[in-house]
């Protein structure tokens, strides 16, 4: 006794997720109008809907999927028509890189000036990982204020090299800082010269015309 065409087919595993990177040996079961397995048949396997890679043939194939977001695998018999897809969610692997965006790369900024700094965390397939928890720090004289993919880097009052760092998990990102002085000072506008008598004693001079601050005159 030998089965019938194949008029159902049933894809087995069924997970809903799968980590970038990971494989799956995936397994079609074909039954004829009787329900009984033909195990004669030859499926015809194909990605489409999203990314992956297929790799064998005949009853069994392994699934391999590098890049996130919603993958539809289908089997079919081509002789009846029947087919069974499976929809799997490809999921970000584990975070291996941190890029920090900026308006330039290395980021040059004026002294008290302040930037908003946006950092992406990526898998090893660069799929984007979520950085939620990351903490952000500097070993600049400035300030950075703010947690997870963004913060606010704020220079201090020093021309001065160094870097602003984001920490998630072991993994850091780092980018590089150079602070140049401030178009609007610290600076003193040359004062004309003092002429006064021999031995005239000292005297007072205001520099709130000479002395120029982003602080103001009183810094």
């Amino acid at each position: 006794v030998y089965s019938g065409p194949v008029v159902s087919i049933w894809i087995s595993p069924r997970p809903e997720t799968l980590t970038a990177g990971s494989s799956i040996l995936l397994t079609a079961t074909g039954n004829d109008s009787l329900s009984n397995v033909n195990y004669s048949w030859m499926p015809l396997w194909t990605i489409v809907e999203g990314s992956g890679d297929l790799i064998g043939s005949g009853l069994s194939v392994t699934f391999i999927g590098n890049t996130t977001g919603l993958v539809n695998v289908t089997c079919s018999n081509p002789a009846t028509g029947a087919v069974d897809f499976l929809l799997i969610q490809i999921v970000p692997g584990t975070l291996v890189r941190i890029e920090i965006s900026a308006s330039s790369i290395p980021l040059v900024i004026r002294e008290a000036e302040s930037e908003v700094l946006t950092a992406t965390g990526y898998d090893v397939h660069d799929n984007v990982v979520g950085l939620s928890g990351a903490t952000w720090d500097t070993n600049t004289s400035g300030t950075v204020t703010g947690s997870g993919p963004s913060a606010v880097f704020t220079a201090g009052f020093v021309p001065e090299v160094g870097v602003v760092n984001v920490r998630l998990g072991g993994v850091v990102g780092t980018l590089e800082v150079i602070v140049l002085n401030s178009l609007y000072g610290p600076w003193i506008v040359p004062i004309p010269a003092q002429i006064r008598n021999e031995d005239s004693g000292s005297w007072d001079l205001s520099l709130s015309g000479y002395w120029q601050d982003v602080n103001g005159p009183a810094s």
